[in-house]
C-alpha cells in the first residue's frame, strides 16, 4: 500500500482552509495538524520553520503545502496605520514565503523519491542518478530510456504548492479601502509565478486559487457586481482547489473563482 501523502494547510481551522483539509483524504492526503495562530504565528519565520519541522519529525515527508492564512482589512489606505500595513504584508505575503522557504527542501525530496520509486511505471532499484538533491535509482531498462521518457515518468508524481489569493490580483485593479490587502496578494501572485518557474525542474508545481466572494465572505459585496448573481459555494471552491493540487502539468497558474466579479 502506498504511503499516505502529507499536507500542510495553514489556517485550516475554519473557512476555506478547513474545507480543503476535509477534502484531502479523498485525494490520498492527510493534513495532520489543525494550524491556529495561537500555536504557530506564521508571521514569524521561526514559527514557520517549527511547523514544517514538527510535521517532518512526525511523518517524515511533505507532499503538499497550501498557504491559506491571511488577514483582511477594509479601510481607506490613507487611514491605515503602519502596524496594520505590516500585518497585511506579514500575514498574506511574508507568511507564505516563510512556509515555502522551509517546505521546499522536503517537497523536492518527496517529489524525487516518489518519481523514482513508482514501481507501477517501471522504476526500481539499479543504477544511481542524481536529481533534486537526492539519489534516484532507476533500473537498467529506464537507463536505456531517453531523457524525455524519464522526465515524463517523473512528472506523474509532482509535489504541489497552492497559494490562496484574491480575485483581481492579476488585473491590478485596486480599491482605496482594500489597497493594503490587494498589495500583499498581488505580491503573492508574483511569488507563485516565480516559484513555479524556479521549481519546475524539481517537479514541484506551484499555483494560486483566487476566490472572489464565497459563502463565508467577510468583506462587503454587491450581488449585482457578480455576473452570476450569487456567491460561490465552498464546494465550488474546493473543486477548483482539487484541480490545482492533483493536476500533473498545470503550474504558474492563477484560477479566479469569482463568478464574473471584476470583469
Amino acid at each position: 500500500m502506498a504511503a499516505k501523502k502529507i499536507a500542510i494547510v495553514t489556517g485550516n481551522y475554519k473557512g476555506l482552509g478547513k474545507a480543503i483539509s476535509e477534502l484531502l483524504p479523498s485525494l490520498g492526503y492527510e493534513a495532520p495538524l489543525v494550524i491556529r495562530r495561537a500555536d504557530y504565528d506564521l508571521c514569524d519565520a521561526k514559527a514557520a520553520e517549527r511547523l514544517v519541522n514538527d510535521v517532518i519529525a512526525k511523518h517524515g515527508r511533505l507532499d503538499l503545502l497550501v498557504n491559506n492564512v491571511g488577514d483582511f482589512i477594509h479601510k481607506n489606505i490613507s487611514d491605515i496605520s503602519i502596524a496594520e500595513w505590516h500585518e497585511m504584508m506579514n500575514s498574506n505575503l511574508n507568511s507564505a514565503f516563510f512556509m515555502c522557504h522551509y517546505a521546499l527542501p522536503h517537497l523536492r525530496r518527496t517529489a524525487a523519491l516518489e518519481s523514482s520509486g513508482a514501481s507501477d511505471i517501471g522504476l526500481g532499484q539499479g543504477i544511481c542518478e542524481r536529481g533534486a538533491g537526492v539519489d534516484i535509482r532507476v533500473n537498467e531498462d529506464a537507463e536505456r530510456t531517453n531523457n524525455t521518457d524519464i522526465r515524463q515518468l517523473r512528472s506523474l508524481h509532482p509535489a504541489h504548492i497552492l497559494n490562496i489569493g484574491y480575485a483581481g490580483a492579476e488585473h491590478f485593479r485596486t480599491y482605496p479601502t482594500t489597497t493594503a490587502y490587494q498589495a500583499a496578494k498581488t505580491g503573492l501572485l508574483v511569488l507563485t509565478k516565480g516559484l513555479a518557474k524556479a521549481e519546475g525542474a524539481n517537479n514541484i508545481l506551484v499555483n494560486m486559487l483566487s476566490p472572489g466572494h464565497i459563502e463565508n465572505t467577510v468583506g462587503p459585496y454587491k450581488l449585482e457586481n457578480i455576473s452570476l448573481g450569487r456567491l460561490a459555494t465552498m464546494a465550488e471552491a474546493c473543486s477548483a482547489a482539487e484541480l490545482l493540487i492533483t493536476h500533473t502539468y498545470l503550474t504558474g497558474q492563477n484560477i479566479e473563482l469569482a463568478g464574473g466579479w471584476g470583469l
